[in-house]
């Protein structure tokens, strides 16, 4: 599934010059770095609430959360890393 993601602000958010570097909440219109490729991680069918996903920025990257969920989030994996 390819999907966009939109903040309450209405920005969308960017994987910045395609990944490999910084996520942004910061573009007013999606284009090819504000699509992500949503991947659903366990099973098939239909992502539900509850599923756990990766997204995979239209270069390939998966968007990470660092330390653990601190407060750095980045678009710079190759791979992704449970």
């Amino acid at each position: 599934m390819v999907g966009h993601l939109q903040t309450r602000s209405g920005k969308y958010l960017s994987a910045v010059n395609g990944g490999g570097s910084t996520l942004a909440a910061n573009q007013t219109a999606a284009e090819t770095f504000e699509t992500f490729t949503i991947l659903k991680q366990n099973g098939t069918g239909t992502v539900v609430n509850g599923n756990s996903v990766a997204l995979r920025s239209s270069a390939g990257y998966y968007v990470v959360a660092e330390a653990t969920g601190g407060p750095a989030v980045n678009c710079g994996n190759a791979v992704y890393a449970d």
